[in-house]
């Protein structure tokens, strides 16, 4: 892919990686639409309503990509910005749907049944008993739509992440009351089974879904705002490896 230069600024913090209940680390742009060449803040935030910031530690990134028809920029890391514990800022020189994501490392937690189950959606009765090592391999991503013009193709592409929630059709380009077919995948395979849950910043409305036997699910949207989608899987130990938690976010707005 043909690159895109962009221009980064970000800040940095330590936290914790041991607590299962500090994984999942939404993408969340300060705007939803944005200028060609204007610096667009970007942060991770919490799964809750009300989007609290956690702090920006660019050790724990392990791939960040921006992704604008067919141009991609690929960074290993993003390098802190000054005066800032909690964001980071870039310009996309191009316009069209903006894809970004980011891959986290893989960290260590303790699990606990009642977060798997109450948080993560996960069913009880396939999960590893209370205490044990669990690998955590979290994606996150959001949609952004950069200028008036220009391709869209990138909101639905496949991106590659570790975990992945793609849409196969455009989200910025739907309406209230449509439909949004997602695909699921871990590891590029696409996953049955998954818990899926889709929720409404604005409204607080939360809908839980499960991917089918070919990783699909249809969300309805049901009013404007910022929904944001989250996907868990569970895949068991493998000999005297941890079984590993594979979470992954997709931000984007609707307006209409």
């Amino acid at each position: 892919m043909k690159k895109t230069t962009l221009t980064f600024l970000a800040a940095t913090a330590a936290f914790s990686v041991q607590c299962l209940a500090q994984q999942l680390h939404p993408l969340t742009p300060e705007h939803f639409h944005t200028k060609v060449g204007e610096q667009l803040k970007l942060r991770l935030s919490t799964w809750d309503a009300n989007l609290a910031s956690v702090p920006w530690n660019s050790s724990s990134i392990k791939w960040f990509f921006v992704r604008v028809a067919a141009s991609q920029e690929n960074r290993d890391t993003i390098a802190p910005a000054e005066g800032s514990s909690s964001s980071a800022s870039f310009a996309i020189d191009r316009a069209g749907a903006a894809l970004i994501g980011i891959d986290f490392k893989p960290v260590e937690a303790k699990v606990s049944r009642k977060e798997l189950t109450d948080r993560f959606h996960l069913k009880a009765i396939r999960l590893p008993a209370e205490g044990s090592s669990l690998e955590i391999i979290e994606s996150s991503s959001a949609l952004v739509v950069v200028g008036t013009d220009g391709s869209h193709s990138a909101a639905s592409s496949k991106a590659a992440l570790k975990a992945e929630i793609r849409p196969l059709m455009d989200p910025t380009a739907l309406f209230s009351g449509d439909e949004l077919a997602v695909k699921f995948y871990v590891e590029g395979d696409k996953v049955p089974g998954a818990a899926l849950t889709a929720r409404n910043i604005r409204t607080g409305e939360e809908i839980e879904f499960s991917t089918d036997a070919n990783g699909l699910c249809n969300i309805k949207l049901t009013s404007v705002g910022i929904w944001r989608l989250a996907c868990a899987y569970l895949q068991p130990s493998v000999k005297s490896a941890s079984p590993k938690l594979f979470l992954s976010t997709l931000t984007f707005e609707i307006e209409r």
